[in-house]
Formats: structure tokens, sequence, C-alpha cells
């Protein structure tokens, strides 16, 4: 499909026939990302955590653990200088 890019205020756009846009399941808000060159439009999540939990059950599954607490053992110097038991 070819469209024409159109003027709007200082940037450019297109319009995109609402039977493509229903197709990929876009209906409001879009996610947009340059990759090798091209323009890619994805429907905006509603949720941005959404799918974490299944990608979190595959790694379990493939054997990757939670490490432990990454920060035990690490002071700085407000622990050195200014904390106060």
């Amino acid at each position: 499909m070819h469209l024409q890019l159109r003027r709007i205020g200082n940037s450019q756009g297109i319009i995109l026939p609402r039977p493509m846009l229903q197709q990929v399941g876009i209906d409001k808000e879009v996610d947009i990302e340059v990759v090798d060159g091209a323009i890619i439009l994805r429907p905006a999540k509603q949720h941005p955590r959404d799918g974490w939990d299944e990608s979190f059950a595959k790694a379990t599954e493939a054997g990757y653990t939670p490490d432990d607490d990454l920060f035990e053992g690490m002071s700085s110097a407000f622990d050195q200088t200014e904390w106060q038991w």
C-alpha cells in the first residue's frame, strides 16, 4: 500500500485505513520504534507488565532462579558514617 505523507502542524503523518488498524488490534494508542530502518507500530499494552508472569514461569522452568539479595554485604558511605542504631 502506498500512502502520502501529510503535514500535521510542524510534523508529518499518514492516515491508516480502519480495517488495517482493526486487523492488528490498534484502537487508540500505539507503541512505535525504529528497527533496521523500518518504523514498527504495535498496539500499546494496557498494562506495561502484561506477560511478566508467563516470562518468569518460563525462566523458572528453564532452570533460572532468582538471585539472593544483591545488596547483601555491601555498604555505602551513609552506612559507614551517618547511620545510627
